[in-house]
């Protein structure tokens, strides 16, 4: 059974998805084509809703780890909402081993406004406070307290100085620097939705999956925590 070596912890909304996209076309590098497995947090579902439960978490382990069956040196999950869980780091040391972790983070009031704009942008409404999920801190020290090998990046560098950002990744991961191809943020594979009306199904899929996520979550959730 071939486990991840790395775990991209956090977080949403800082520049993820175009790191992701970067780190892929390294050639001892594996991230499946599910960008946000999300195994390993058992809340939240979703950033507008804190209270409900991931319904990932209680999918087999089988179904996780043999998204990871390949031969190369470094296989990332790169779950981005798993330190909002702030038992997720005890479960990942369990599960993975002292593995090496990596964030992400960005300023924060620009974070909270982004986490805020999102959710408006999916007609959802915050049931918290976004400026909570912008406390990067409070979500990484468990990682720290847990794993010897933990990076922090900064999305405005990474945004304004890609390949040195790069550098000193691919040395935290001891893989050899490699130039890549850095013009690839249009072909993340965030979803941008216009009045085209080939995004308007686009969107009306990704609303229909959300929603019956959250339906299921709402009946899950209390039946988790009366079990224990």
């Amino acid at each position: 059974m071939i486990k991840p070596n790395v775990l991209v912890a956090g977080f949403s909304r800082c520049g993820s998805t175009y790191l992701y996209q970067l780190l892929r076309q390294h050639p001892d590098i594996h991230i499946p084509r599910e960008k946000e497995i999300n195994y390993l947090h058992k809340m939240p579902l979703f950033l507008s809703h804190p209270h409900l439960m991931n319904l990932k978490f209680f999918f087999p382990k089988s179904n996780y780890f043999r998204k990871f069956r390949n031969d190369k040196k470094i296989n990332i999950d790169f779950s981005v909402m798993t330190a909002y869980d702030l038992e997720s780091a005890e479960r990942v040391k369990r599960e993975l081993g002292d593995i090496k972790i990596i964030f992400i983070t960005r300023n924060k009031e620009d974070h909270s406004k982004s986490v805020r704009k999102t959710m408006e942008n999916h007609g959802e409404k915050m049931y918290i406070d976004a400026s909570y999920y912008s406390n990067f801190e409070r979500f990484i020290e468990p990682y720290r307290e847990n794993f010897k090998n933990v990076i922090v990046l900064k999305m405005e560098e990474l945004s304004k100085n890609p390949e040195k950002i790069l550098k000193k990744i691919f040395k935290f991961l001891e893989v050899p620097f490699l130039k890549i191809n850095y013009n690839v943020y249009k072909n993340t594979s965030s979803t941008y939705f216009s009045d085209k009306h080939k995004e308007r199904f686009s969107y009306f899929i990704f609303r229909f999956k959300r929603n019956v996520l959250k339906f299921f979550s709402y009946i899950i959730t209390p039946l988790a925590r009366r079990a224990g």
